[in-house]
């Protein structure tokens, strides 16, 4: 447990650079409480490096543009041998994942970003050299080319039993501990598997319904992002200029104001017809715990009509909610509430077709679980309340509260972006071994960056009950 104590407190300070320490104890929380990818590798000598590295290598890309430049890149040096001395595949993903995020962090400054570059190459480079080295004094040059050979193509190219039998015979013969754990690459080069991989694999222990509401929430946020910097509502405005100084009726702004009040309850329809959706989608039949389903929409809003009353309530209680604390839709873009509802349109129809993408196998542990009584209570008011949020940030992102949360998202986005682009590239090279080292062993490859995102929604949801309950300006006096 030394070296797992060790991640955890690498991962507080980084995190609590990064974003805040509030923010660093909420993941480090659910990262100890997570026995099945986290806590049980702790007893693993080997597995158990991994959370190490993966934290110790993302606080050596901070520390080098700090003020301890020549430390952290020694650090980095020391923490790239070890890493490259063991296995290439996570070492690959690690220095994809490093080097993005100094991109991310140093493109302005860019001698900077080559100092963390080359130093991590050099690292790379001594602990390849002495791995080389090793085994050509262990094995010869000859059995070397043979061992990288295997080592590659066994666990890619697994389909060739003459090919297998001499695999066995060779590391039999150098005394090499060989197991026979080998898939063919091919059916795994994929986008359908590369895609089900996340379902099935990463996002099935934190089960369907709790990664459905912190991709409601990571979605209004990304959807804010995407409207603040394409600028699409200077755009709009910039449109509206042009078509109002050319008709008669939009010339003057008390006419444009008149029209604005006039459609202001077209407003509200959308909303509602939103949420209305969304909650029929989850709540007719089990599509929320991400099981499999008969019905298209149609024959379930016929086959539950006391569920979608209910859902025409809560759909109303929503919008309501939401207009109040935006204190109305008069002056909210009709680009934000047509992006909104298109929005609440992909929810629905994700929860609706999540069931396909999760593996079955897994379904009674998720039902049994959320759908008893004690957590029912919990479990179906939840949606309401991340739906209401979702509409909040998208209408109201440009308010101070929404503005101090949008920068910190924007310093986790680019850490979500390397640590994606470094999956994929392992997954390019080695889709096999990815497969039959770490997913098929519910063994952690990148789950760090699910802690994160976990954190943040936790995070989001208690400073914004904190923010509705203080009011804003006894929110900023406390400083939260």
């Amino acid at each position: 447990f030394t070296v797992g104590l060790a991640a955890l407190l690498l991962g507080y300070h980084f995190m609590s650079r990064v974003i805040s320490p509030l923010f660093s104890v909420i993941a480090c929380l659910i990262m100890m409480t997570d026995y099945v990818m986290f806590a049980q590798w702790q007893v693993n000598t080997y597995r158990v490096w991994q959370g190490f590295f993966f934290f110790s290598t993302l606080c050596c890309v901070l520390g080098i543009g700090g003020q301890r430049r020549i430390l952290f890149t020694l650090l980095t040096i020391l923490n790239f041998e070890c890493i490259f001395y063991g296995e290439f595949v996570y070492a690959s993903f690690l220095w994809v994942v490093s080097a993005v995020y100094a991109f991310f962090l140093y493109r302005r400054e860019i001698q900077i970003f080559w100092r963390v570059l080359i130093a991590q190459c050099f690292g790379a480079a001594i602990a390849v050299g002495v791995l080389f080295v090793q085994l050509v004094l262990y094995m010869g040059w000859g059995n070397v080319k043979k061992d990288a050979l295997f080592t590659v193509s066994a666990r890619n190219f697994s389909s060739n039993p003459e090919m297998l039998a001499e695999l066995e015979k060779f590391y039999e013969s150098v005394n090499v501990a060989s197991f026979a754990n080998y898939f063919s690459m091919p059916k795994l080069r994929t986008a359908d598997w590369f895609i089900s991989s996340f379902f099935n694999y990463h996002f099935t222990t934190y089960t369907p319904y709790f990664i459905l509401i912190c991709a409601i929430l990571l979605g209004a946020w990304l959807i804010h992002l995407f409207l603040r910097e394409a600028k699409f509502e200077a755009l709009w405005r910039w449109w509206w200029k042009k078509i109002s100084s050319k008709v008669e009726l939009l010339k003057t702004r008390e006419r444009q104001e008149a029209i604005f009040v006039l459609f202001y309850p077209l407003k509200w329809v959308l909303l509602w017809l939103g949420c209305w959706v969304v909650l029929v989608a989850a709540w007719g039949d089990a599509s929320l715990f991400g099981l499999s389903h008969g019905h298209n929409f149609l024959k379930l809003v016929m086959r539950k009509p006391l569920i979608s009353m209910i859902a025409v309530v809560v759909a109303g209680l929503v919008c309501y909610f939401v207009a109040k604390i935006s204190k109305g839709f008069v002056r909210t873009s009709f680009i934000r509430i047509g992006v909104a509802t298109a929005g609440l349109f992909f929810i629905a129809w994700f929860i609706r077709v999540q069931g396909g993408v999760y593996d079955q196998s897994y379904v009674v542990i998720w039902k049994k679980i959320l759908s008893s009584k004690l957590l029912g209570l919990f479990v179906y008011p939840v949606l309401p309340v991340a739906l209401g949020m979702f509409l909040l940030i998208i209408l109201n992102g440009r308010e101070v509260f929404y503005q101090r949360y949008y920068r910190s998202f924007k310093k986790l986005l680019p850490i979500l972006i390397s640590a994606f682009l470094g999956y994929f590239v392992a997954w390019v090279w080695a889709a096999g071994y990815l497969f039959s080292g770490y997913l098929v062993r519910w063994c952690p490859f990148g789950h760090y960056v699910y802690y994160l995102l976990g954190a943040w929604v936790v995070y989001f949801v208690w400073e914004f009950f904190v923010f509705l309950m203080l009011g804003s300006r006894d929110w900023n006096e406390a400083g939260l």
